[in-house]
């Protein structure tokens, strides 16, 4: 018997192959979708650019009648190399907006996606400058009450 994935990791499955995509091969401006990490939990290197991380960091829960309807925060971290301009900095906050815009209900897995924030940050990492690319969103979707495997 195969064991149940839940709608959250299923999402989270799902983002992991959309953000795949976010390639040159697909009409993107960059390959960001080169290096897709979920959770990355140790600094980026070099080898891991240009690079994208995907954290889901909580979620609210409403009841509404015999349903729970989630609101997800999700957060995504981007990574360029320091010779990444900022403006073409910003035409990967568009690539990123355009695949989610693509791809808003990941085949009826979730209801809505909403943008929250975006920003631009550079910094020195063991003497090596990154640009960074912060983004958040929240992530609705519904699931039976009490049945997270719907």
């Amino acid at each position: 018997m195969t064991t149940p994935i839940s709608r959250r990791q299923k999402i989270i499955t799902e983002f992991f192959s959309v953000f795949t995509k976010l390639t040159k091969l697909y009409g993107h401006r960059t390959n960001l979708g080169s290096n897709v990490f979920e959770w990355k939990s140790t600094p980026f290197q070099e080898t891991d650019l240009p690079g994208i991380s995907i954290r889901d960091t909580g979620e609210e829960v409403v009841v509404r009648g015999l349903q729970h309807v989630y609101t997800m925060s999700l957060e995504l971290e981007a990574r360029v190399s320091a010779s990444t301009s900022t403006a073409m900095a910003r035409e990967v906050i568009a690539d990123i907006m355009t695949v989610i815009g693509q791809n808003c209900t990941l085949d009826g897995l979730i209801v809505n996606i909403t943008p929250v924030s975006n920003s631009l940050l550079d910094f020195e990492q063991a003497n090596k400058k990154f640009g960074t690319i912060s983004m958040e969103f929240t992530v609705q979707y519904i699931t039976d009450k009490f049945k997270p495997y719907c």
